[in-house]
């Protein structure tokens, strides 16, 4: 088995999202690049990522999603985009229906008391009679936003289940924008669980595992077989659900690194998985 055989880690719409939230964030990476044709050009090269025949296929497409999803923007979105029991679609959905997933971003909602607003709950903030200043600032706050790169306003926001709401994973400030602008939908990749556990064989980051990995191992050249023991379990306890991270654990991990620790490492995280 190799990683090419799970196929919907392949699939045109999750390479999709995935390659229109990295264009969505290289907009931010290059807030001074404003040339339409270079954008192009830049929009191109990020579609064919996954075809790019000087990356190795599936692992190193997935890798870079997560490298700006959660290296540098701290969002956890890749085991959502890769999980087999989650399936993705294009939809148009109604403003009110979404909650938001970070309003503590949002300085214009700061004095709104809900901790998990939907649209409803932010139209009627903003546009409340007693609130006209909050108003103005938002609505200048999200021009000022729009205007701090090149076009990103038209990427579909990324939304799905949570705590049983249907909340944005990414697109807050397209949110509040399409609500300032009195839209009652907008455009959304939307996630459905189509099986349980929700998060199964989904996409591990090939440095995560090793991370773990490396650190129990420098907890054991330190005698500190107890926290080895924990890093090495805890790393059992994430691949569990994962039969790709499994994959990605054996054949590209154990089998190609160094590891004085390995066996003892090895020993813990199957008593985990079950192996």
């Amino acid at each position: 088995m190799t990683i090419t055989n799970y196929k919907h880690l392949q699939e045109p719409i999750r390479i999709k999202i995935a390659s229109g939230y990295l264009q969505h964030e290289m907009r931010k990476i290059f807030p001074r690049i404003r040339d339409k044709e270079i954008w192009k050009k830049i929009d191109r090269e990020v579609k064919n990522l996954s075809n790019n025949t000087t990356m190795a296929p599936v692992r190193d497409f997935w890798n870079l999603v997560d490298s700006i999803c959660f290296g540098l923007k701290l969002k956890n979105l890749v085991p959502r985009l890769t999980s087999q029991n989650i399936k993705w679609s294009k939809e148009k959905v109604k403003i009110d229906d979404l909650y938001m997933g970070a309003k503590r971003d949002f300085k214009c909602l700061e004095k709104l008391d809900i901790e998990m607003p939907n649209g409803r709950d932010v139209k009627d903030f903003l546009f409340n009679k007693r609130n006209l200043d909050i108003l103005k600032f938002a609505k200048n706050d999200s021009l000022k936003n729009s205007k701090k790169t090149f076009d990103r306003n038209l990427f579909p926001i990324i939304i799905g289940p949570k705590n049983q709401k249907m909340v944005v994973y990414d697109g807050n400030r397209r949110f509040i924008k399409s609500v300032l602008e009195g839209k009652v939908g907008m455009v959304a990749y939307k996630a459905t669980v189509i099986k349980q556990p929700m998060f199964y064989n989904y996409w591990i980051p090939t440095s995560r595992i090793l991370d773990l990995v490396t650190h129990a191992n420098l907890l054991l050249e330190n005698n500190d077989r107890s926290g080895a023991k924990v890093l090495s379990q805890s790393l059992g306890y994430m691949l569990r659900n994962s039969e790709v991270g499994k994959l990605e654990f054996y054949t590209k991990i154990m089998n190609h690194t160094s590891v004085p620790g390995g066996e003892f490492i090895l020993k813990e995280v199957e008593k985990i998985i079950g192996n």
